[in-house]
């Protein structure tokens, strides 16, 4: 990740930052459509989006 991150560090940034912004969006709509399981499964994508910023540092 961190040989991804050094070829364009702005391009990934903004990736994961849309990536978070939209797993965000789909976890409020997974959350109102699949009620507590969707709630848990979008929790695990944020947090998996979030490790990914944090172990690209």
């Amino acid at each position: 990740m961190k040989a991804v991150r050094k070829l364009n560090p702005l391009m990934f940034d903004l990736a994961l930052f849309i990536g978070f912004t939209l797993g965000s969006f789909a976890a409020l709509l997974l959350t109102d459509a699949a009620g507590s399981a969707g709630a848990i499964i979008s929790i695990l994508i944020l947090a998996l989006i979030s490790i990914t910023l944090v172990l690209s540092r």
